[in-house]
């Protein structure tokens, strides 16, 4: 995850803080994109889950959280090919890599990953 926070503060002229920023606010929306997530695929509404999948995913790659990216990408793509099924299975990778994902995140800003765990943005 580190390497992808270097190379997105070179994008933006060497503004670490806006990397942080993004970081907190990615952390501040990950748990809700991921509710988000899971309760549209349970109603079956393909396109708000697309939507949802297409942001978890661009937005994790953007972060550096890998796994998280892979596997909101699969669930875009079964929902592409209008699998709802196959996209509901892949729902626990997805969660697992979301934890993954926010604790990385967490260390990244030199916060307890434990923290993560009260939603909140470390201080």
């Amino acid at each position: 995850m580190g390497d992808a926070w270097r190379d997105l503060a070179a994008q933006l002229d060497g503004d670490v803080q806006a990397v942080r920023r993004f970081a907190v606010s990615y952390l501040g929306q990950l748990d809700d994109r991921l509710e988000r997530l899971g309760r549209t695929l349970a109603d079956g509404d393909v396109e708000a889950a697309r939507s949802t999948a297409l942001t978890l995913h661009c937005t994790s790659a953007m972060i550096g959280a890998g796994q998280l990216a892979r596997f909101a990408g699969e669930v875009d793509a079964h929902l592409v090919e209008r699998n709802l099924e196959a996209a509901r299975t892949t729902l626990p990778l997805v969660m697992w890599a979301g934890d993954l994902a926010r604790k990385e995140c967490y260390v990244q800003l030199g916060a307890p990953a434990w923290r993560s765990q009260a939603g909140g943005a470390p201080a």
